[in-house]
């Protein structure tokens, strides 16, 4: 029996930060050092909407939502 881990998806938070930009590294490092080519990489941006001024967005649930 094969005791490696096997990743299928790997989800990582892109917020701009020197530690998310390592954590992309790692993540890319992980896909390339395999032969499993289902692996799947999903990068999450994460936004502070506090710091938007005056905008609108519709949200993940198809809700229109206006700040400022």
């Amino acid at each position: 029996m094969n005791d490696e881990k096997t990743f299928f998806k790997i989800l990582i938070a892109i917020d701009g930060s020197q530690y998310s930009k390592k954590v992309a590294d790692l993540a890319l490092d992980i896909v390339k050092g395999t032969k499993d080519k289902k692996i799947i990489v999903i990068g999450l941006t994460v936004l502070d909407l506090t710091k938007l001024g005056g905008t609108s967005f519709v949200s993940a649930g198809g809700n229109s939502v206006s700040k400022g």
